[in-house]
């Protein structure tokens, strides 16, 4: 029987040529930016724009409402914020909370250091900071600060502590995470140098873990500014400012006419009292 073999070839592609443009057909790849372009292109242009907007918004609006007390202008905001700062006393108070800032900071972090250090060389330590993250990290600093004076007093005391509070848990916890995601390899390359506490988490664990690390120290310096905010605005609740609006003067000077009203009259619960006290003398 003859071997019959069947051979296939591929297909032939028909053979073609792309047409060749002309130059003013395929337009420009390579041209100069006008002014416009070249200063939108910059990133600080740009936000600068936005705040010049939001600015003109907020003048805008304030003018609109025409209320100096529940809406200042911008203007006017900006005018009283270079009033304080070259004639009054907001250089000083600001100076005085980064003060309080920077020692409730850094107290937080020496804190959080310790208990970290004790977290990864024994098991106590780390029984010690799960259970004492687990009970104070959800609670808010502001939470404490009604407390605070009865504890320390009024004072830089009551502040650095809600500010110590604010930053030691944060900053514990995302420093124990991140040695604890220090892989084992280097962890026996530190055992073999013969490296223990304090050597052990200086030279292998905090290089190891600092993007941990500075995540922890960013979250806990904003932690510190939230918490440094909310007592300086309650201070400021308790003065009222001097607004030249005439409404907000009456205002003022209403409110102090009804607080004085409200001091001299008797209030209904000792007038009903003395009604009460005085129908039991009687019989």
């Amino acid at each position: 029987m003859a071997d019959v073999r069947t051979t296939f070839s591929p297909p032939v592609r028909a053979e073609f040529e792309n047409r060749t443009l002309e130059e003013g057909q395929i337009g420009d790849v390579a041209r100069p930016l006008s002014l416009w372009e070249r200063i939108t292109n910059v990133d600080a242009v740009r936000k600068a724009m936005i705040l010049v907007v939001l600015a003109a918004a907020w003048e805008l609006y304030a003018r609109w409402v025409n209320n100096q007390l529940m809406l200042p202008a911008f203007s006017d905001t900006v005018a009283a914020l270079f009033d304080a700062t070259m004639h009054g006393p907001l250089v000083d108070r600001v100076w005085t909370s980064i003060k309080v800032l920077m020692m409730g900071y850094a107290a937080g972090i020496f804190l959080a250091a310790v208990f970290t250090t004790l977290a990864v060389s024994t098991r106590i330590g780390t029984d010690l900071l799960s259970t004492l993250t687990s009970m104070f990290n959800p609670l808010p600093a502001i939470a404490l600060l009604p407390l605070t004076p009865l504890w320390f007093g009024l004072g830089t005391p009551s502040l650095a502590f809600v500010i110590i509070h604010s930053v030691l848990w944060a900053v514990a916890l995302n420093t124990h995470t991140g040695f604890l995601s220090v892989p084992e390899t280097q962890r026996m390359a530190g055992q073999n140098y013969g490296l223990k506490g304090l050597r052990y988490v200086m030279n292998i664990l905090i290089p190891a873990a600092f993007p941990s690390i500075l995540a922890g120290l960013k979250i806990g310096w904003a932690f510190a500014w939230r918490t440094l905010i909310a007592p300086n605005s309650c201070s400021a609740f308790r003065r009222v400012p001097a607004v030249s609006a005439g409404s907000s003067s009456r205002t003022a000077t209403s409110s102090r006419r009804l607080t004085c009203s409200r001091a001299s009259r008797p209030s209904s619960s000792s007038a009903s009292w003395s009604r009460a006290s005085s129908s039991a003398r009687s019989r």
